[in-house]
C-alpha cells in the first residue's frame, strides 16, 4: 500500500510541473524598452476580424 501512495504522489508532482513548464513557455520576459503582447489563447485570425471590426466603427 505505501509503495502505491509514493507512485501516485509522485506521478501528480510530475505532471504538475509538466504543466507549470508549459505555461511557463507561454509567457516571454519583455525587456525594459518592450511591450508585452501576450497572444497565447487568441488565434491570428481573431486578431485580425477584431482590427477589421474596429476599424469598421
Amino acid at each position: 500500500m505505501s509503495n502505491y501512495v509514493i507512485t501516485i504522489v509522485s506521478l501528480v508532482v510530475f505532471a504538475t510541473l509538466c504543466l507549470m513548464a508549459l505555461m511557463a513557455k507561454m509567457f516571454r520576459k519583455a525587456g525594459p524598452n518592450e511591450a508585452i503582447t501576450s497572444m497565447a489563447f487568441v488565434g491570428h485570425a481573431s486578431s485580425r476580424a477584431a482590427a477589421r471590426s474596429s476599424s469598421l466603427s
